[in-house]
């Protein structure tokens, strides 16, 4: 599975709840059982308030091989 693919089944799955800070815990949850990883997530609305994620990573090179890998 690929980043895209993930936020697509997490942004669908939370699609009609509202946007707080429940749900976003719910869908990073989510999204940490399908693409395990040691990063934070933080979840920004874009211009057309579809959820957009944003990967926090402690370390550049295990960013660079995490994101090689689900790309």
């Amino acid at each position: 599975m690929n980043i895209t693919e993930a936020v697509n089944i997490v942004t669908q799955t939370y699609a009609f709840e509202p946007w707080d800070e429940h749900t976003r815990t719910a869908m990073s949850e989510l999204f940490n059982s399908l693409l395990p990883g040691n990063y934070e997530i933080d979840w920004e609305l874009d211009n057309n308030n579809l959820p957009q994620v944003k990967l926090k990573f402690a370390d550049e090179a295990e960013s660079t091989i995490w994101i090689l890998k689900h790309t």
